[in-house]
């Protein structure tokens, strides 16, 4: 609890104490609900509040798309909080919002807004005066900020694959790097989506008038996000394709050689051949050659010549 010259904090609460918090109209209040575990807390809490039985479903329910809901005496939002840890995932935190009064739940007890916790103590002018409106404008705020992280990581993974993707040792690991790489950004990508949505919707809902340039630059950072993940997903998509570019430039240099060493056999296999098939030298044409007495190494001499005029013929094409 805190105005412009005082804080409190509280460790804990009952949950039948909140009416109390709620009714009084002299300070703001800030109530924060770690983990959804205690399914009978948040139905209490719930009816202290008045809120509406679908409410309760989408808060427990933490797979909800972002969204904002304002009825006559409050507004509820609920928002997708990035985590980031080898992969990209994320859980739901909904915020409750009357007069006076903020509540934020959170799947986990995720440290996600000391930056807000840290203003109050300090006791920053503009948030200690403000509403709870503008309370919750920090805590959203802080929220957003809390997907620089995770693009973050997602630009560290996409330049080290850069700077790779000529390795051509690296051939197998880039490729699973790539695909994870350009499901993160996709994953993201359909969080922010929503999510600047919603941002548009409480700024243009809100009746705080004052508080909606600050919403809508809370939303401009959902914007920037979202442009960065855009050049992320271009940036995954090039790679990708740059990679079985050089995957298939490497098969076909593979297979030049393969073929010219094929080409350069033919007409040894064919010379060999000829002077294989054994016809009996004293009846006729049947190759005199076989009784030469250098017939054997004249034979290689032949195969080595028309091998080295194949391939002197293949360089100067420039085919190898």
């Amino acid at each position: 609890m805190f105005d412009e010259k005082t804080l409190e904090t509280i460790e804990s609460i009952a949950v039948d104490e909140i009416a109390t918090l709620a009714a009084d109209h002299t300070r703001c209040a800030w109530i924060q609900v770690y983990g959804l575990g205690d399914i009978g807390f948040i139905k209490r809490l719930a009816e202290i509040l008045s809120l509406h039985p679908l409410t309760i479903e989408d808060v427990i329910h933490t797979t909800q798309r972002p969204k904002v809901e304002f009825f006559d005496d409050h507004w509820l939002t609920m928002l997708r909080l990035p985590v980031t840890t080898e992969i990209v995932s994320f859980e739901q935190v909904t915020f409750f919002v009357s007069h006076k009064l903020v509540i934020s739940i959170q799947e986990s007890g995720r440290d996600v807004f000391s930056p807000v916790e840290n203003r109050l103590r300090a006791g920053g002018a503009r948030i200690r005066k403000g509403n709870a409106s503008y309370l919750a404008y920090a805590l959203i705020d802080a929220v957003v900020d809390y997907y620089y992280p995770a693009v973050d990581v997602i630009s560290d993974q996409l330049d080290s694959i850069e700077e790779r993707v000529f390795d051509e040792r690296q051939n197998d690991q880039l490729l699973g790097e790539l695909q994870l790489a350009s499901r993160e950004t996709l994953r993201i990508r359909r969080a922010l989506n929503p999510l600047q949505e919603t941002l548009k919707s409480l700024s243009q809902g809100i009746e705080d008038k004052d508080l909606r340039p600050f919403l809508r630059d809370t939303q401009d950072h959902v914007t920037q996000l979202l442009e960065v993940v855009e050049n992320h997903r271009e940036l995954s998509t090039n790679l990708m394709n740059l990679h079985i570019s050089l995957l298939s430039q490497r098969m076909n240099e593979v297979m030049k050689v393969l073929t010219v060493m094929s080409t350069i056999f033919i007409p040894l296999g064919f010379i060999a051949g000829l002077y294989g098939m054994n016809f009996d030298t004293q009846y006729g044409l049947n190759m005199p050659e076989l009784g030469l007495p250098f017939g054997y190494p004249l034979a290689l001499g032949l195969m080595a010549a028309v091998a080295l005029g194949m391939l002197g013929y293949f360089k100067r094409k420039g085919w190898f």
